[in-house]
């Protein structure tokens, strides 16, 4: 049995640099057809290798296994969706049959291999419709819906921003509507309206209010709840297209409840419960309400209604929600602990038609992800090593699959639970116990099986054949052929690639005739920076460090400075683990004696630690006189402060708070042992707007300051970003846009690494 190429593909893995595609294992059989490997990169995760298989008389590649980075059950258990990087596969479950969705990605017809996160991606519940962000820039692009059935595309909305998470809008239950978001406004609109027999409503028409889809949140096919300030509104679909007609006098919905608090859905969220008499809201990760939606509060009985409210530790960075079948509210968070992903799952219960106080739910230490049954009886809790099914009532063990690491998973009914891991995927009896393979997410070996030159390959111990209905039978006896890179008619072979975006191409060269050699793929359309384009600059001075090397490496630094308070730091840390980033961290004295345990949690995430100074006084003020004793002595006091803090010493790179620079600031931290680390991409993220007077055109919100940053870097470039709130007004911050601006960097080619590595990459 073929072992594909496991010496050449590690040696090329080891020497490949972010987000390109390497191609191994070649095996040509007499029929003219090739199978081989393409291992990828996924940002924060290990690579995984896809098999395809090529049809060198027909032109024709198949991909064989599907990783599935997504997997979403449609049509009532009948479709199993899978999406990753190469494209989009349906699995009919009755039919046991994949199917390629044309033109979504479809590597195997030219399209690139995205190098940051999926594109934003909705498919409507009933399967007939799908809804994607298709990027012009790194920023912004268009909605586009599909309909699957005719294979027609229609824009929905242009000049989009991207969305940071994988849903671009919110399907009504039925797919009859869906809501979006059109920067920071709300429309409504039907996926009927875009036929060829029908008008699209314009949308001005079908605007619902201010806001983003963290203000809206389905709880039937007709009826939604919008939250607008500290209002609550029940909004029937029928009445959105009455409104429309008069949308200048009618206000959104009916009053259904009111907020304590003014809802900000830049850092809040919320979830209806399927009644609609109640919702859960989660004020900036931290604390989590529980509102039954009874009108206005003006004038509550008694003097006030008594519901649960729970109180999230300062390190979580994301909450979820689940209603349970008797309508219980289950709270899930998600935090780096210990520089981990770390989950903790809460949950109140109705007794005598009164809630509980909520109580945390144990599961595994290295959970990483929850499904909930058809029928929310059961949750199914994602981990390293499989996963495992617990019973809402008593909250024991039903079940688990302990086979494989589990990438994603989906319940096609109230027993069958569609489990992705990173071998294969399979249907999951969980009453019963019995799994069957469907298709598999990656293989240890493969090759031609003699006789029938069919398709061979071996995943978890066993042997499996493809049979002519392309479904993989067991076949423990099947013989390969010996592994071949020719025959009569032609020779194939790995070379080198013009393009980044490849380490390397297969190469087809024909034998008979007149010969000729071509690529089995054309070089894709490339958007990375081009290090040829750009020269050596000579910013860096004696002790001084603005960028690194523009030209050997296409490498950014992303720096973290923390002044004071910790707002962003669990966001930051959470989005970082989740991309699979070390940056570089400067901390100030104050910072480090306002937030200990905030420091033990940066420097336990393996981040690289630079000294910010003791003081966040201003250096070149008049009020202090800087000499090179006291810049010493400063530096001192924040090596021992981090040090009783975390046992660990700081890295030596330092810069003072607002970068001052001088002469005797540089040369006092160099006679000290330390680098002074500057940038030059000015983040921007300072200016306020009480500075628009004084530095006009200078403030923008953070999505603009990310499409500037994405604009000026270079190769080598040092991206400052501010931790915290500075004293001015912003309507939001650079970090929270982080994950944009990362995807934009990864898109664009660049490797985000620790200062210490640009700086040694430039000798």
């Amino acid at each position: 049995m073929k072992r594909p190429a496991l010496v050449v593909l590690f040696f090329l893995s080891f020497f490949s640099v972010h987000g390109e595609l390497v191609f191994g294992g070649l095996d040509l059989n007499s029929d003219n057809q090739l199978l081989f490997s393409a291992e990828v990169d996924v940002p924060g995760k290990e690579s995984y290798s896809v098999l395809f298989s090529h049809n060198l008389d027909l032109g024709q590649t198949i991909q064989q296994t599907w990783y599935p980075e997504s997997l979403q059950i449609l049509d009532q258990g009948r479709i199993l969706q899978v999406r990753n990087r190469f494209g989009v596969v349906r699995y009919q479950t009755a039919a046991r049959k994949l199917t390629l969705m044309e033109g979504f990605k479809d590597f195997t017809k030219g399209a690139t291999i995205t190098s940051g996160a999926l594109p934003p991606f909705s498919t409507s519940p009933d399967g007939e419709w799908i809804v994607y962000w298709s990027g012009k820039t790194f920023t912004t692009g268009d909605l586009i819906l599909s309909d699957v059935k005719t294979g027609d595309f229609y824009t929905v909305a242009e000049d989009v921003e991207r969305y940071t998470g994988n849903t671009p809008v919110l399907w009504a239950s039925d797919s009859s509507a869906f809501i979006y978001e059109n920067n920071g406004r709300l429309f409504f609109s039907r996926p009927g309206f875009y036929n060829s027999t029908t008008t699209v409503v314009e949308e001005n028409f079908r605007y619902i209010g201010e806001g983003t889809l963290s203000n809206v949140s389905w709880y039937s096919p007709n009826r939604f709840v919008y939250i607008n300030g500290d209002s609550v509104f029940n909004v029937y679909v029928s009445e959105l297209f009455t409104r429309s007609l008069y949308s200048d006098l009618l206000g959104i919905g009916n009053l259904c409840g009111k907020l304590p608090f003014d809802f900000e859905s830049s850092y809040d969220k919320f979830q209806v419960s399927p009644s609609g008499d109640q919702i859960m809201v989660s004020v900036k990760n931290r604390l989590v309400f529980y509102i039954s939606l009874n009108g206005d509060d003006y004038s509550y009985p008694a003097g006030g209604i008594v519901r649960p409210s729970l109180f999230l530790p300062g390190n979580c960075a994301d909450v979820g929600f689940f209603w349970t079948a008797t309508g219980d509210p289950v709270v899930v968070s998600y935090s780096v602990e210990s520089g981990k992903l770390k989950t903790h799952l809460f949950r109140a219960r109705q007794e005598n038609q009164n809630l509980t106080a909520f109580e945390s739910l144990p599961v595994p230490e290295n959970a990483k992800d929850f499904s909930l049954s058809t029928d929310a009886r059961k949750m199914a809790v994602l981990t390293d090593e499989g996963v495992i099914v617990y019973d809402f009532e008593t909250w024991n063990q039903t079940g688990s699959l302990l086979t494989e690491e589990v990438v994603s998973a989906d319940w096609g009914d109230s027993i069958t639970l569609y489990v992705g891991g990173v071998e294969t995927v399979r249907s999951w009896n969980t009453l019963t116990g019995k799994t069957s393979v469907l298709f598999f997410s990656s293989v240890n070996s493969y090759g031609w099986e003699e006789g029938s030159n069919s398709i061979v390959v071996d995943s978890q111990g066993k042997r499996y054949v493809q049979n002519s209905r392309g479904i993989w039978d067991e076949k423990p006896d099947a013989l390969t052929t010996k592994v071949s890179n020719q025959n009569s008619q032609w020779r194939v072979y790995l070379d080198t690639s013009k393009s980044p975006l490849f380490l390397n191409s297969i190469y087809l060269r024909q034998n008979t005739g007149l010969s000729r050699t071509v690529p089995l793929f054309n070089d894709p359309v490339c958007m990375y920076d081009n290090l040829e384009n750009y020269r050596e600059e000579a910013d860096n001075k004696d002790g001084v460090f603005f960028h690194g090397s523009r030209t050997k490496k296409r490498e950014i630094a992303l720096t973290f400075d923390a002044l004071d308070n910790s707002e962003g730091i669990p966001s930051i840390l959470f989005i970082l683990n989740k991309y699979g980033i070390k940056a570089t961290f400067f901390l100030n004295g104050e910072f480090m004696r306002r937030n200990p345990s905030a420091v033990k949690e940066i420097t336990l995430a393996g981040h690289e630690i630079g000294s910010m100074f003791f003081t966040t006084s201003d250096l070149n003020s008049s009020k202090y006189k800087i000499d090179k004793n006291f810049i010493s002595r400063g530096l001192a006091r924040n090596e021992d402060d981090y040090y009783g803090i975390t046992g660990k010493e700081l890295s030596l790179l330092w810069h003072p708070a607002y970068y001052t620079l001088s002469d005797i600031i540089v040369s006092a931290g160099k006679e000290a042992g330390y680098t002074y680390v500057g940038y030059d991409v000015d983040s921007l993220d300072w200016v306020c707007l009480e500075d628009s007077g004084t530095l006009t055109g200078l403030y923008m919100n953070s999505s603009k300051l990310v499409e500037r940053i994405l604009a000026e870097k270079k190769p080598g470039s040092v991206i400052p970003i501010r931790v915290g709130s500075p004293a001015g007004t912003r309507t939001d911050y650079l970090y929270d846009k982080l994950e944009l601006l990362i995807n934009g960097l990864l898109e664009s080619g660049y490797d985000i690494v620790p200062v210490s590595s640009l700086i040694k990459d430039s000798i």
